[in-house]
């Protein structure tokens, strides 16, 4: 095998052996041809390595490996990093989505404040405010493995399911739309409990403690609503996964709770799922600031040296 080959970490996952000792697994894929390969560091050989290297979105290459006959997994003895991935959602975009979110919360508990008919969802919206403030919110992955698997991955998918919802909003007529919108917020908001995040590594692993009581971010969802009497919103959080075998409680039946289930599944295949994804929108836009910054640079030169005809 080419130990000059290079390799991209998809996922980083922190598991154990039969014997209960602690292991890592990595699912990589190749940068030349795009094959899958499992990694593996057995416990003792942990000590030996900063965590850091196996960030998700990292190229790395093995300095010493075991492979096995098939060349489809390798015991990893050593790597180095050749490309450092993003650790996670950027603070200015955290910031940009959030006033976005918070603005739209402030403005539902000031409409419903007096509404008798639906007095929850004022309670809801203020509810609300408090948890997406929270560091937990904004540092929280939105799963471990598949779909925003990175630091502020639960805010970047928490904004475009509710962005697409508005889009959508925009084009048919959804009666309970503003109902609609704060369960897009909510709906996977008990992930900040679901998972427990590695700011170091950009990872995260099952909180099997608050699982044992609470069930799963969808069971806490609708129980979070339920209590702020937004019994409305309550439902459409709890069928989001749209099948009970992807852990709905029951089907969405309703055009909100339909409309909820799409926009979470467009976000989770479509939208910035990846490390990768979030990458080019960062440099996009850093190239953009670039680009307005030599812009205004000229401008300046044109101003201070003026030419001939500016002059006449």
């Amino acid at each position: 095998m080419n130990n000059k080959a290079l390799y991209k970490i998809e996922a980083f996952q922190i598991g154990q052996t039969k014997n209960g000792k602690e292991m890592w697994r990595l699912s990589l894929t190749s940068i030349e041809d795009n094959k899958p390969l499992t990694g593996v560091i057995w416990s003792e050989e942990i000590p030996r390595f900063d965590g850091a290297k196996f960030r998700v979105g990292n190229v790395i290459r093995f300095l010493g490996q075991d492979y096995n006959s098939n060349y489809n997994s390798v015991v990893i003895k050593n790597v180095t990093v050749v490309k450092e991935a993003l650790l996670g959602l950027p603070k200015e975009f955290a910031n940009g989505y959030l006033k976005e979110i918070k603005d739209f919360l402030t403005s539902i508990e000031e409409k419903y404040r007096t509404d008798e008919i639906n007095p929850g969802l004022s309670i809801l919206a203020k509810d609300l405010l408090n948890q997406v403030t929270s560091k937990e919110f904004i540092e929280a992955p939105a799963a471990i493995k598949h779909h925003h698997n990175y630091l502020g991955g639960l805010l970047k998918h928490t904004y475009e399911v509710w962005h697409i919802i508005k889009q959508l909003g925009a084009v048919y007529p959804i009666e309970k739309f503003d109902a609609l919108q704060l369960a897009a917020i909510l709906h996977d908001l008990g992930k900040i409990h679901e998972y427990i995040p590695d700011t170091k590594l950009g990872t995260a692993t099952m909180n099997e403690d608050w699982l044992s009581r609470e069930l799963s971010h969808t069971m806490w969802g609708y129980k979070f609503a339920h209590d702020c009497g937004a019994f409305d919103v309550a439902r459409m959080v709890a069928c989001h996964h749209g099948r009970l075998e992807w852990g709905a409680l029951f089907e969405p039946e309703t055009p909100e709770e339909k409309t909820l289930h799409l926009a979470d599944m467009l976000s989770a295949s479509i939208g910035v799922t990846t490390i990768d994804k979030l990458e080019n929108i960062v440099n996009a836009q850093v190239e953009k600031e670039n680009a307005i910054e030599k812009e205004e640079e000229k401008k300046e030169e044109i101003d201070v040296h003026p030419t001939s005809s500016d002059i006449l």
